[in-house]
């Protein structure tokens, strides 16, 4: 009853148990607010609730809204790298960790080069792939190689620290 003073936001990670954040805005006019330092491509369940000196309303239906995609945040974990043989080398890497995906990964990037080779990238464009075989490399020549996932908003970080791997020197 009366005339509010305020809102309470609340929210929470859909499915954590944890207790909601909360915060309160004292502005009876505010029709709007933007919740920030959230996790990315992460639901939200999110409620609202309005206050005066008589008390506090019932809650609002729960809201559920996901918040934006974004680059990944971390490279893939287990980069391996074996040359096969003068000229091509078998690269092979595991997953990036769960929440550090901040949307779908749409595929990754094999980046490769060393002191006499300009550095380049081969495109993989599956988020299934995880090998790929690097070919037309110089022999006996030393390549630095790093791996990094993608997602529709852009390139995420490179894996580290690079893996070094030799091509075979013709017999």
């Amino acid at each position: 009853y009366g005339v509010p003073r305020g809102y309470n936001i609340s929210y929470r990670i859909l499915g954590d148990s944890s207790e909601l954040h909360s915060l309160s805005i004292e502005n009876p006019a505010a029709n709007s607010f933007v919740l920030d330092e959230l996790e990315e491509f992460t639901l939200y369940e999110i409620i609202l609730q309005a206050y005066n000196d008589v008390g506090t309303s019932d809650p609002s239906p729960v809201v559920i809204e996901r918040t934006n995609e974004a680059t990944p945040g971390a490279g893939p974990k287990e980069v391996n790298a074996t040359s096969t043989s003068s000229t091509t080398i078998l690269v092979s890497w595991g997953e990036v960790k769960k929440s550090d995906h901040n949307g779908i990964i749409e595929g990754y990037k094999v980046y490769y080069g060393g002191k006499s080779v300009p550095f380049q990238y081969k495109n993989i464009k599956s988020n299934t792939t995880m090998q790929t075989t690097l070919t037309e490399l110089k022999k006996f020549t030393s390549y630095s190689i790093q791996v990094l996932a993608y997602t529709r908003i852009g390139d995420g970080v490179l894996s580290g620290p690079p893996i070094h791997v030799t091509t075979f020197e013709d017999v």
